[in-house]
């Protein structure tokens, strides 16, 4: 008779956390519960309407009141409000049951070496949930302050995750040991989705991205995915030292010999020859370390840095498709960012802050060249079939699911004028 693993409960000292406001009802709490700061009552009430698929209608056409005066008597309007501060409806387990009448077949899940378990993206998910509380209780405001302390929880996360050492590697927090991958063979659909989860969550930790409605955050998400990726790539090869031995680091503890005499390319782009081969995809890698690592290993630039240019990136003015009458809060949200990032240097001794911050902005024309590369290379890939990828992927760069093709940016130019960067 199998036996089901004994649930993990992690208790949390409630006398050493600040008191804040619900999200939702406005009611003082020091809980956080599915991606956001609620109280217990919300946060019960938005359990059971996501496990129970409840489904609200308002009688004020969404207009009530919650919070304040207002309260919480709508439940329609109240579950809004729940998605629109930042709840995470896939955070919440579905409903179990009765003890010993758990689905069979959720004993039989399949586990390769390829693979990630939906059952350890949930139990990582929940420790993020845990770890992004016990931050945004523990850091002051400052919104570069409180992804620098985010984004060292996804690393953390990310060492449990793509762990291929003992369980001693993983109970130590012991980094895993890169594995080599070719060019294409690197990303896997389950890797991906977890990404895009990690980095939802992170997102969902900063309060001025969370006052955005669902609509606006999807716009904000698909902006900021495309350069975080690109630039903590860079970032990751200049620290696991990929200049000096010519290699692309990855963020899922992977990396790609560029300069390997063995290198594989897909049997679906062989006509094109290896020479050209060489030219469209390793050529411009090698560019890509020159102009972007190189300058971030001349300034030396740590996790704080790159927390700072993630936050000042996220809020960008011109994000396309970002409704023109909400733009002053995005305007607003830059604001604070630069006040917060010069804060943050100031109390932590970083000498001369504003031309650290100038150097770290010189950054951004190169990056927003390479991420507009990788949406018209994403485009060549999914046309010539070169690698098997999750359709999220596809929604992030903005390509339909209907195979309809984009007309911009040179993207039926002839094969030999590609320009190729691998993802």
């Amino acid at each position: 008779m199998a036996t089901s693993r004994p649930t993990t409960i992690i208790r949390r000292d409630k006398e050493s956390i600040f008191e804040k406001s619900c999200l939702v009802c406005d009611a003082l709490t020091k809980e956080f519960h599915f991606g956001a700061i609620c109280c217990v009552a919300c946060g019960a009430f938005f359990r059971r309407a996501v496990s129970e698929n409840r489904a609200f209608r308002c009688r004020n056409e969404g207009n009530c009141e919650i919070g304040g005066n207002g309260r919480a008597s709508c439940r329609a309007c109240r579950y809004a409000k729940c998605v629109r501060v930042g709840m995470d409806p896939t955070a919440v387990q579905p409903s179990r049951g009765s003890i010993g009448h758990r689905k069979k077949e959720e004993s039989y899940s399949e586990r390769t070496t390829d693979s990630i378990s939906p059952a350890a993206i949930n139990d990582v998910l929940s420790l993020f949930h845990t770890n992004a509380n016990i931050c945004s209780t523990q850091v002051s405001g400052n919104a570069v302050e409180n992804f620098f302390v985010g984004y060292e929880n996804v690393k953390s996360l990310r060492r449990l995750i793509y762990s291929n050492g003992s369980l001693s590697d993983m109970l130590r927090g012991t980094p895993p040991k890169p594995c080599k991958v070719g060019i294409f063979t690197r990303l896997r659909r389950e890797a991906l989705r977890v990404e895009t989860a990690l980095m939802s969550q992170l997102l969902n930790t900063c309060r001025m991205y969370s006052a955005f409605t669902f609509d606006q955050k999807e716009i904000i998400f698909k902006n900021f995915a495309v350069f975080m990726t690109v630039i903590e790539k860079h970032y990751i090869t200049m620290k696991k030292g990929g200049i000096e031995e010519n290699r692309l680091y990855h963020i899922d503890e992977t990396f790609t010999d560029i300069l390997d005499d063995d290198l594989q390319f897909p049997p679906e782009a062989a006509s094109m020859g290896k020479e050209t081969l060489i030219k469209l995809f390793i050529a411009p890698i090698l560019n890509n370390i020159s102009n972007l690592c190189i300058p971030m290993r001349d300034m030396g630039m740590d996790d704080l840095d790159l927390a700072g240019l993630a936050v000042w990136i996220l809020f960008d003015p011109d994000i396309p498709g970002f409704p023109s009458e909400h733009r002053f809060q995005i305007d607003q949200a830059r604001s604070v960012v630069h006040r917060d990032w010069l804060r943050i240097y100031e109390e932590r001794g970083v000498p001369d802050g504003q031309l650290r911050i100038a150097r770290c902005l010189a950054l951004l024309p190169v990056v927003h060249a390479m991420a507009e590369r990788c949406r018209e290379n994403f485009h060549l890939f999914r046309v010539f079939g070169l690698f098997d990828y999750d359709e999220i992927l596809g929604d992030i760069y903005g390509f339909p699911k209907s195979g309809a093709l984009p007309t911009t940016n040179g993207i039926y130019q002839e094969q030999n004028s590609w320009t190729v960067t691998a993802l």
